[in-house]
């Protein structure tokens, strides 16, 4: 953003999970990194559901209201093929991935790989961009 590549930073702030360590909950929490900026604008939702399908749903809606054609997602390597696949469900403009190193411990990592895979089950199970498996609606506005 510093260099200026786009004018608009988009970031999502869904619900801290379980096994999160206090310090990530409470940056979370403080959402410092939401505070507006001179040199680009800074937009913060909380996803509804809390997941990459809420996100992609408020990333379609965002682009609609704005006119994008164009986004850059941003998420840890481990996520990009599956946030790929539920975006380019919602969002129909061009979609780039940009992947951060994340370094997690052996037993983070593993809850990662277990918890992607289930992610990749939920997505083959709710094929269509707002479709929700029964018990986790999307909250009614």
């Amino acid at each position: 953003m510093e260099r200026g590549i786009a004018p608009v930073l988009v970031i999502a702030t869904p619900d801290a999970q379980p096994d999160d360590p206090p310090a990530l909950v409470q940056y979370y929490e403080d959402k410092d990194f939401c505070t507006p900026r001179t040199d680009y604008e800074v937009i913060c939702f909380q996803p509804n559901p809390s997941t990459t399908q809420g996100e992609a749903m408020q990333l379609r809606d965002l682009a609609a209201e704005r006119g994008w054609e164009t986004v850059t997602a941003v998420t840890f390597k481990q996520h990009v093929p599956r946030a790929r696949m539920i975006l380019e469900r919602c969002y129909q403009g061009e979609l780039r991935m940009a992947a951060t190193d994340y370094h997690f411990t052996p037993l983070r990592a593993l809850r990662q790989y277990v918890y992607q895979s289930g992610g990749y089950v939920k997505a083959w199970l709710t094929p269509g961009c707002e479709q929700q498996l029964p018990g986790n609606p999307k909250e009614l506005d």
